[in-house]
């Protein structure tokens, strides 16, 4: 598969070949990065709204991850969510997780 090695609705698809249909026009570009819409459509990324909309949901989602991992680490650490020096810390993570998180 020229765009990448599986097909999800929230991952981006960066193509490495450009695929040519019957009549010899474009199906997919070469260097192109292509997401799936909320029309369920794939389009390529062209305009800097379209970007940007993208970078910002892989940062909540990493965001998302990081929190996640460094509330195992609390866990992990100081079960009970008792800290020798800041007892919010683990009701302020799970707080920030519950906005991160998008109907």
């Amino acid at each position: 598969m020229p765009c990448g090695s599986r097909r999800s609705t929230s991952s981006p698809w960066f193509c490495t070949k450009t695929v040519n249909g019957t009549d010899n026009k474009p199906i997919t570009r070469e260097g192109a990065l292509y997401i799936r819409t909320e029309e369920t459509r794939t389009r390529e990324v062209s305009t800097e709204a379209q970007m940007r909309e993208l970078l910002g949901r892989a940062y909540v989602k990493r965001a998302e991850q990081l929190l996640y991992e460094i509330k195992a680490l609390i866990d992990v650490h100081w079960p009970g969510g008792r800290l020798p020096l800041l007892p919010g810390l683990v009701s302020l993570i799970e707080q920030d997780l519950g906005e991160m998180r998008r109907p």
